[in-house]
């Protein structure tokens, strides 16, 4: 079940590409820009709207974009949650942050052919048409975390990758730090298995 999330005080919906996509369009620094020198803070405006585009679907916020009752809300807002813009900027960054997390997964072969240069959110568009069967609205509509793991789990099956689990990647991460550790320090590492060894003994 997805984690429930505030901000300007409204619930906001499961993060959606849909949301991703409309937020780059409205230029919103939630949005990683293509250029980094473009990344600026978000400022006391780009927090309400993006607040308000994520407290409902997305086609919605398309749809109701620059119309009265988003004007009247917006105006609303900025009367009553001046004080609390810090709170909200933390907890959006934090809300879409979470969206943005993605499986690890561990190239298997190359698929032939170039490196396809189409925008992430695209990719994704096209995963859950062609793999899921999903009308536009609906893979808009798809909670961005969720459609990251659809689009790994086809990969997988496609054979391009696989998908480790966080026990894998906890494995991994223990077994990079005694690397670094013995790198650092071969003898320290080789008293600290000896002393182990004889405590078994």
């Amino acid at each position: 079940m997805p984690d429930q999330w505030f901000a300007a005080g409204v619930a906001l919906q499961p993060f959606s590409i849909g949301h991703a996509m409309l937020l780059r369009r409205l230029g919103s620094p939630f949005i990683a820009p293509d250029k980094a020198e473009e990344q600026r803070m978000p400022g006391f405006g780009d927090v309400l709207v993006a607040a308000w585009v994520c407290s409902r679907p997305a086609a919605v916020a398309l749809r109701d974009l620059d119309q009265l009752p988003q004007k009247i809300w917006l105006r609303y807002k900025r009367l009553t949650r001046l004080g609390y813009l810090d709170q909200d900027r933390l907890a959006l960054f934090r809300y879409i942050a979470a969206a943005h997390r993605k499986p690890a997964i561990k190239l298997r072969r190359t698929p032939e052919g170039e490196v396809s240069g189409s925008p992430w959110y695209g990719v994704l568009l096209a995963t859950l048409s062609r793999h899921y069967s999903n009308s536009v609205e609906e893979a808009l509509n798809t909670p961005l975390a969720t459609a990251h793991w659809l689009y790994a789990m086809q990969m997988e099956q496609d054979g391009h990758v696989q998908v480790e689990s966080e026990e894998f990647q906890a494995f991994a991460a223990a077994a990079s730090e005694q690397r670094r550790q013995f790198e650092a320090d071969p003898q320290a590492v080789l008293d600290l298995v000896a002393a182990a060894q004889k405590g078994k003994a």
